[in-house]
């Protein structure tokens, strides 16, 4: 296993193709952005072997969404599309903890 350090906003190159990009980390958590091409599969490890078993992501039955809806969900976004969503999800995160008093200090 290769073990390498990076800072938040380094990368780290795999092969010509991949990029992971450290997005942000907080606490125990790193947030990463993995730039790969369209068809080549990028889950976290519970969700590729959910996959391989044969079960959907979760214990729900799978949505009947199609692949074009998936795509345009989830596919071909830019890294500035993807921080603003990650900022947008971190800004919602705050906005809930503070409402709920669990607000760190």
């Amino acid at each position: 296993m290769l073990i390498l350090t990076r800072r938040v906003g380094e990368a780290i190159k795999i092969s010509d193709n991949i990029t992971v990009v450290v997005l942000g980390v907080k606490g125990g958590q790193v947030r990463l952005g993995i730039e790969a091409p369209q068809g080549v599969a990028v889950d976290r490890e519970e969700i590729a072997e959910r996959k391989a078993a044969g079960l959907p992501k979760s214990g729900a039955p799978a949505p009947s969404v199609g692949a074009a809806e998936r795509e345009q969900l989830y596919g071909n976004r830019t890294e500035a599309e993807w921080r603003k969503l990650l900022q947008d999800e971190a800004d919602q995160q705050t906005q809930g903890d503070r409402e709920s008093g669990h607000e760190s200090a």
